[in-house]
């Protein structure tokens, strides 16, 4: 009905209001170097997406140890979750000793398994598999489109592909190639705040981009054209 409609309506924009102002909250208190608050803060709510920010300050902080066990307390409502947790455990390892770790066989296979999957952190694990074998796997992800014309140039299966993902180097690599016109292309990069932090225009498959100068956390990666958005990405700069 109309009703429950709005209603759904509503919520949402309560829910997009909220979420806002968490983060912006968080934000604040990071600036005002109130690290255990934002990540206590964080702790405190109950959305998964809220305690991964709160691990993402523990790596930013290279807290690795703490990281690793938050992450291991972390509970789990399903086998997607489970799987995000053992590609984080994959990761920490490696982080904690570059120099001597090696990815085993089966955490090898495991790792890939995840990111060839489509759920909503399969991305995680494609950007882990990618900093430890130098692989970067491609998924044709599916399209959900609603009420558009058939001539719209933004139903396509193209993607905007990112990598490295956690951003360790000064670096990111921005693929493109799947879209069949560059032409008008920009992408602007977003803290978790909204703000715009680099807005750069791309006219090729494969563009490097630095970001050297960026502050580490989480950002957000839009890509436009001249008729609006047509793909966004998350990347953490470590």
């Amino acid at each position: 009905s109309i009703a429950f409609r709005q209603k759904a309506i509503a919520i949402a924009k309560y829910r997009r209001c909220l979420d806002k102002w968490t983060k912006r909250h968080v934000v604040d208190l990071l600036d005002a170097l109130e690290k255990e608050e934002a990540i206590n803060f964080l702790d405190d709510r109950s959305p998964i997406r809220y305690k991964l920010l709160a691990y993402s300050i523990m790596l930013n902080h290279q807290e690795y140890d703490r990281a690793q066990q938050y992450m291991n307390s972390l509970q789990t409502n399903s086998i997607v979750e489970v799987d995000m947790k053992k590609a984080q455990n994959i990761y920490l390892d490696y982080l904690q000793d570059r120099q001597n770790f090696e990815l085993e066989n089966n955490d090898e296979i495991d790792l890939r398994k995840m990111a060839e999957s489509t759920n909503i952190y399969a991305g995680y694990a494609r950007a882990i598999y990618y900093e430890l074998t130098g692989e970067w796997i491609t998924v044709e992800m599916p399209i959900y489109v609603k009420n558009r014309d058939q001539n719209d140039e933004h139903i396509s299966a193209s993607e905007m592909v990112i990598f490295p993902n956690p951003l360790t180097e000064e670096k990111l690599t921005i693929d493109i190639s799947s879209f069949k016109s560059y032409q008008n292309m920009r992408i602007e990069i977003l803290d978790i705040t909204g703000k715009s932090q680099v807005v750069q225009k791309v006219d090729q498959s494969i563009t490097e981009i630095n970001l050297d100068k960026l502050s580490l956390g989480l950002f957000l990666i839009k890509l436009y054209n001249g008729k609006g958005l047509l793909s966004t990405e998350k990347f953490i700069k470590l």
